[in-house]
């Protein structure tokens, strides 16, 4: 749910129909390049279908795993591959760490995320690790989201990398936590000056609250963001990045 460009617009879809207002915004708007996130479980190949028609100029790619876990790995083998050197892990089933991890990610050209579960890295995450072998791995979230078994796999699999853990006793501490280390790490305090964001706001319960914690980290970044409010989009929580 977060742009990275001042031409990016991330919204959500429903797994098997992308309905409007989405299909709207992919007519008027039509984006050069389409990037579906996600296997065929979480958007149908019925999706690509009604882009096409939709968009028929623009070209429509697909990033998807069999799992949210490998979808994420899938991404961040993307990210490596292009110099990052920081593995920003969060539990995959924790949905406000894993809107944290896509935050803290975004304000840095550095980092890949990826996804655990909560007692260990899964094959596909320590893979990653494995081949990258990151000078860097944040853990975002507590031992009751990423155990301290995490962190022994993580030694494992890359001896070199700082194991670094940003948690809190609240989820709300967790974001500001990881909104106080971007600000302090050397970078941009204001990375996203001129840059407008267009939210999508998901119309689950929990869709309210990741909305809110993008949309003030991304604000605090300097970025312009639109009102989440006024996108009411649908989908599947925790099947993208």
């Amino acid at each position: 749910m977060v742009a990275t460009g001042g031409a990016d617009a991330v919204p959500y879809s429903a797994n098997n129909s992308l309905g409007e207002p989405r299909t709207s915004v992919v007519t008027d708007r039509r984006p050069a390049r389409i990037l579906l996130v996600g296997g065929t479980a979480a958007l149908a190949s019925s999706i690509e279908a009604e882009l096409a028609l939709a968009a028929p100029n623009a070209a429509v790619d697909r990033l998807g795993g069999a799992t949210r876990i490998e979808t994420a790995a899938l991404s961040a083998e993307r990210a490596f591959t292009d110099g990052a050197s920081v593995a920003v892990i969060a539990n995959g089933w924790s949905l406000h760490d894993v809107s944290v991890a896509a935050a803290f990610a975004a304000a840095r050209d550095d980092t890949a995320v990826l996804y655990a579960q909560e007692d260990m890295l899964t094959p596909a995450t320590a893979n990653i690790v494995d081949a990258h072998e990151p000078a860097q791995a944040v853990l975002i979230g507590g031992t009751d989201e990423l155990s301290t078994a995490i962190v022994t796999e993580l030694r494992r699999e890359a001896p070199a990398a700082t194991v670094q853990r940003i948690s809190d006793s609240t989820r709300l501490g967790v974001a500001a936590q990881a909104a106080r280390q971007v600000l302090s790490g050397g970078v941009s305090l204001t990375p996203g000056d001129g840059v407008e964001v267009t939210m999508g706001r998901a119309n689950w319960s929990t869709g309210y609250f990741q909305a809110e914690l993008y949309r003030q980290l991304l604000t605090e970044l300097g970025y312009n963001v639109s009102d989440p409010g006024c996108h009411a989009t649908v989908g599947r929580p925790g099947e993208g990045i």
